[in-house]
């Protein structure tokens, strides 16, 4: 335990230089530190793995893995990420869902996606991947299933980004199924 406070106090410093790379797109940098000395969040996440600044470490890996198309890595890093801020959760299971979505694991990305849409973020985290549930939902043929995620968006979620074109989605989805929407 006592190790504990000091590991987290220096995990949280080289935390936060990985994070200004990651917020300027310098993501190889954020990944894998730079020659002058930056860690990245690869060494963050493996050493400090065991504080919360090394598992927000293992969330940022895994991101910046899943936007170079690199899911495995991606699932990898992310299964070992757990935030402490609340949102930030749900946001990790929405973002494991799409790793595996990309990997082509379906059944894994909708457990997953399920449980993200419990997150009680009203803008993002749950009609974000609501969205992406209907979505998947609609690959798989099953309309009815993909009907309700866009109509609670529309319910839930009015505010949110995704509601903004979700008539468009409930009115193709409400057509393959013979429904009128007038």
């Amino acid at each position: 335990f006592m190790f504990y406070r000091p590991n987290s106090e220096k995990a949280a410093s080289l935390l936060w230089n990985a994070e200004k790379k990651f917020l300027r797109d310098s993501l190889d940098a954020a990944l894998y530190g730079t020659p002058d000395g930056s860690y990245g969040f690869i060494y963050i996440a493996t050493t400090y793995g065991h504080t919360p600044p090394g598992k927000l470490a293992s969330l940022y890996a895994g991101v910046i893995y899943l936007l170079k198309g690199k899911s495995d890595s991606a699932i990898n890093f992310l299964e070992k990420a757990n935030p402490e801020d609340l949102i930030l959760k749900y946001y990790l299971k929405g973002t494991i869902a799409r790793a595996y979505l990309d990997n082509g694991s379906i059944d894994k990305s909708v457990h997953y996606l399920q449980e993200a849409i419990q997150s009680p973020d009203p803008y993002f985290v749950a009609p974000h991947f609501l969205f992406l549930l209907g979505r998947i939902k609609e690959m798989q043929n099953k309309w009815r299933d993909a009907l309700t995620c866009y109509k609670m968006i529309k319910k839930n979620y009015p505010l949110s980004e995704e509601a903004k074109q979700i008539d468009k989605y409930i009115a193709r989805v409400s057509a393959k199924l013979g429904i009128n929407i007038e």
